[in-house]
Formats: structure tokens, sequence, C-alpha cells
């Protein structure tokens, strides 16, 4: 039986930058937040795809 990979296995995380807490008005946090947004997204379609694939593959054996 395969495993499902991670989400970090599917692709890697974006790394939390370092914040200086000084309250920039475009912070690096707010950035982060936006590449992890977009990040999850990613990985949601890439398992939508592999389910879709492994649908159609398995259509195609019986």
């Amino acid at each position: 039986m395969d495993t499902e990979p991670t989400d970090e296995e599917l692709l890697p995380k974006p790394e939390m930058p370092f914040c200086c807490d000084s309250g920039c008005d475009t912070c690096v946090m707010d950035d982060y937040a936006e590449q992890m947004r977009q990040w999850r997204f990613d990985v949601a379609k890439i398992r939508a795809e592999r389910a879709a694939a492994q649908a159609a593959q398995k259509e195609g054996a019986t």
C-alpha cells in the first residue's frame, strides 16, 4: 500500500522570514502569509491532480 506524501514532500514550504517587530508598513510576515496561502492552494491543486490521475488509472485498469 502506497502512503500519501506529506504536503512538504509535494512542494517545499516557504521559509519563515525573520521579523524585526518594528511595525513596518510592509512586514515580511505579511509577505509570508501570502506565500503560505499560495502554498496551501498549490498543494491542494497537486493533491487534486494526483487524485484525478489515480482515478483515471483505476478506470483504465478495469
